[in-house]
């Protein structure tokens, strides 16, 4: 992840099973590249993880915030 026009950004992601949270990560940056290799949910949840929402949210220089909407990835 870089961040927009040096501006610090934001990727948010939450983890669920069937409709219950189960787990949330963040990862900021404000200049260079970040990775977003990290672990996610609990792997012994009987059924699993099967959905994550992700967003990404950019902070200007005045202080306001702005998001993209919410992305779905669907476990098949």
């Amino acid at each position: 992840m870089w961040s927009y026009f040096g501006n610090p950004t934001t990727v948010h992601f939450d983890a669920f099973a069937g409709s219950t949270k189960v787990d949330s990560e963040t990862r900021t940056t404000s200049s260079a590249g970040l990775s977003y290799n990290f672990t996610i949910g609990n792997p012994d949840l009987p059924g699993g993880v099967d959905r994550i929402r992700v967003q990404v949210c950019t902070t200007h220089a005045d202080g306001a915030r702005a998001c993209g909407d919410q992305f779905n990835m669907i476990r098949d």
